[in-house]
């Protein structure tokens, strides 16, 4: 059975948090339309389905 995209993203938080946030904040700030703030960028992921991400990124809200 595949892993579910929160699965995968949740792991490599854990993995390589400074990394991934890295990836993050650059997702959050490089919008065309106006950038989220990290509150909003965190509800979108959790909207999408990526509750477990959003619980270790909150973590390194900070780097995001």
């Amino acid at each position: 059975m595949a892993e579910s995209p929160d699965k995968f993203l949740s792991d490599l938080v854990n993995e390589q948090p400074a990394e991934v946030a890295r990836v993050f904040h650059n997702m959050r700030t490089r919008r065309k339309k106006a950038a989220h703030s990290v509150d909003e960028f965190l509800e979108a992921m959790q909207r999408g389905g990526l509750g477990l991400t959003v619980r270790h990124l909150e973590r390194y809200r900070d780097l995001l």
